[in-house]
């Protein structure tokens, strides 16, 4: 069975990541590639209440990719830990790049 990449475009030009959300760690980042969910692991020291660990994965991102946190939206899986998360930038490449090397740096 053929899996979904992690990073696509959409119709819009618009980036679409597949991500797994891990609250209450005992740290704030993006800490690794899951290969078998096929999903960037983000670890939020907030809880998973009332959005607080949406709110700080969507901080983390921004950071992460250099984006303003307007650029990234929750499109699936809200109250998921798995998401697919847009982010309003034509720089696939750039993003790809960033990517790449947050992955190879675990």
């Amino acid at each position: 069975m053929a899996r979904k990449p992690v990073i696509q475009k959409d119709f819009f030009g618009n980036i679409l990541i597949e991500v797994e959300v891990h609250p209450n760690s005992s740290r704030s980042a993006i800490t690794g590639y899951n290969e078998w969910r096929n999903r960037l692991q983000i670890s939020t020291k907030s809880l998973a209440i009332k959005g607080e660990a949406n709110r700080e994965m969507i901080e983390i991102i921004s950071k992460s990719f250099d984006l303003q946190k307007s650029q990234i939206e929750i499109i699936k899986g809200q109250t998921s830990r798995l998401k697919q998360v847009k982010l309003s930038s034509e720089e696939i490449e750039i993003i790809s790049k960033k990517l790449i090397e947050i992955i190879a740096g675990d």
